[in-house]
């Protein structure tokens, strides 16, 4: 069917972004200079972090939301890397768990540019914080 087809293409985009993201982490770690991180910490979060990937990743996740283990991350790239985000920012690096959370809560709430969408946008505001609920509480 459509929807199986569709679920299949989003669950492979899903597979590939967190390689992706993977390899992003795995080059930031070997940054030499804390200045260069923080860089690749402010790229990274750009990248990830905008509202129409957390939309997707949303209805990603509301599919498979009662079979999906709340701590299996296979649906759910982008909240992989904000939790290795945040553990990376542990309780000595607090700047970046503020710097990880107010871009992050930003796309939650916000909208691309892109006048169209904006009345969809509006209807979602917030919707995309749900597969993080554990995570922010």
């Amino acid at each position: 069917s459509l929807a199986s087809l569709q679920r299949d293409k989003r669950s492979k985009s899903a597979v590939k972004m967190h390689k992706i993201l993977s390899t992003l982490f795995a080059v930031m770690t070997e940054a030499t200079s804390n200045r260069y991180r923080m860089y690749m910490l402010q790229q990274i979060c750009i990248l990830i972090f905008r509202p129409k990937l957390l939309r997707d990743e949303y209805e990603e996740w509301s599919e498979y939301d009662s079979d999906v283990d709340e701590g299996d991350d296979v649906c759910t790239p982008i909240r992989s890397a904000f939790r290795d985000l945040i553990n990376m920012a542990g309780t000595k690096k607090p700047h970046i768990a503020k710097f990880v959370i107010s871009n992050i809560s930003v796309a939650w709430l916000g909208m691309d540019n892109d006048e169209d969408d904006k009345k969809e946008y509006q209807a979602f505001s917030g919707l995309s914080a749900i597969p993080y609920r554990t995570d922010i509480a």
